[in-house]
């Protein structure tokens, strides 16, 4: 059985009932099996291999089947004649309130060793096991690669790749930043792309072309950015593009006004993730604005996600106010790129021990809430020490650019391992050579 060498965990929906799926984190192993005949009611259970999921399943799907012989197909392989039996003369048992929870996993993941089943009651404390997360649910894409395959699902971000051997470089990126215009009115002092007033957009025809070859390519997600991104004229287009494509668009904006537009209803019901750049603790009031403008117009995403660039203001106040939970549940921590208006470095020079007391110290306020911390590659490369401190497993962090990412600036036609690599290291947009290029970094 493949190992999982790495994941990224995103938020997973479950059934509001009792009954859930998880994941065991990798190095840990699932506790055996543990449920009394088919009940799977208010009880305590877990199950963990083959056997016992399957017979979860077949209660939880017997309605699909028109007759017992299509039943018997799909379960004989994994059951014995009397569990068919009584499952399908209905003697077993799901609680009708976490019925179709095995349905939101796909199949193959559910039956891997690390996946449980787990059962208990709304009345008592919840039944969790420890050194595990919320499994993914939903659509899935896959991609092989070699001996590697890498599952990915859209509507969390959640990603796995698995092998029996050390995968560190993918055939093809599975992520693509991709740069669609060079203006930008907020003069932002750190801004490592340079945007301005005077910046350039790209043309549709070649946001279409290249989102055309990322399709043929198995890219599963583009990060879209800039300059202010959401300030293209044809951004509706762009996403569209993209999502038409089966890829999953991602944005960045500093701005608020995009949640105003006339075309906010139709475009953000296709978006992964929206990005919010906070550059102090005043900033994230724009989370607010950009929720209320939302709703107002009757969209509704739990997708916001604040990030903030380390070194660009102070760390703890930042860190501190996503710590309020008044206006998220996670940030995205960037390390400080030292190119364009960036090159002259850091505002604020932030030592280790300053960074790992914002995220893990004691906080003076009265009370704090849990935060869903992500980081960048960058960050993962100038603080190494922090993230060891924070006992962040390896399985969550995939360093450095270029082995399953990379970068296109379709303003000025080039391509690199990422958006802040050194000038020598781009090449010429080629989307025809794409994978010989990428397989340089």
């Amino acid at each position: 059985m493949p190992r999982i060498q790495n994941l990224r965990i995103g938020h997973a929906t479950n059934s509001s009932s009792s009954h859930s799926i998880v994941m065991m984190r990798p190095g840990h192993q699932a506790p055996p099996s543990n449920y009394s005949g088919g009940d799977f009611g208010w009880d305590n259970f877990i199950l963990s291999d083959v056997r016992s999921k399957m017979h979860y399943v077949a209660v939880d799907t017997r309605g699909r089947y028109a007759t017992r012989e299509d039943f018997d197909a799909e379960f004989a392989p994994y059951l014995d004649q009397a569990t068919l039996d009584s499952v399908w003369k209905e003697n077993d048992y799901i609680d009708h309130e976490s019925a179709g929870t095995s349905s939101s996993v796909d199949r193959d993941l559910l039956l891997r060793p690390e996946v449980v089943i787990l059962g208990g009651n709304d009345n008592e404390d919840r039944f969790t096991l420890p050194n595990a997360d919320p499994a993914p649910s939903g659509p899935m894409r896959q991609r092989q690669d070699g001996a590697a395959s890498v599952l990915y699902w859209p509507s969390s971000g959640f990603k796995i790749r698995l092998s029996d051997e050390p995968y560190t470089k993918a055939r093809a990126p599975e992520l693509v930043d991709v740069k669609i215009t060079d203006y930008c009115p907020y003069g932002c002092f750190f801004c490592y792309q340079g945007s301005t007033k005077q910046g350039a957009h790209a043309s549709l025809e070649s946001v279409i072309e290249t989102a055309e070859r990322l399709r043929e390519l198995g890219v599963f997600e583009v990060a879209i950015g800039g300059g202010e991104p959401m300030m293209h004229p044809q951004f509706p287009e762009i996403v569209e593009a993209f999502h038409s494509r089966g890829i999953t668009p991602n944005v960045t904006a500093y701005g608020v006004e995009w949640s105003t537009r006339d075309w906010v209803k139709d475009t953000v019901r296709k978006l992964g993730g929206i990005g919010v750049s906070v550059h102090n603790a005043a900033d994230f009031e724009k989370l607010i604005r950009i929720r209320d403008n939302l709703s107002s117009r009757r969209v509704y995403t739990g997708r916001l996600m604040p990030q903030h660039a380390v070194g660009t203001n102070d760390i703890t106040e930042v860190v501190h106010a996503a710590r309020t939970g008044r206006y998220t549940d996670n940030l995205l921590l960037l390390g400080f790129k030292n190119v364009a208006r960036g090159s002259s470095g850091p505002k604020m020079k932030v030592t280790d021990d300053e960074l790992y007391n914002a995220i893990a110290g004691p906080f003076d306020g009265k009370g704090w809430y849990p935060l869903t911390l992500s980081v960048d590659t960058a960050f993962l490369d100038q603080f190494p020490n922090v993230i060891e401190r924070l006992n962040v497993p390896g399985y969550l962090t995939s360093s450095p650019e270029g082995k399953f990412s990379m970068y296109i600036d379709l303003v000025r036609g080039v391509m690199g391992p990422s958006s802040y690599c050194a000038e020598e290291d781009y090449l010429p947009l080629d989307l025809a050579h794409i994978t010989e290029a990428f397989a340089r970094w």
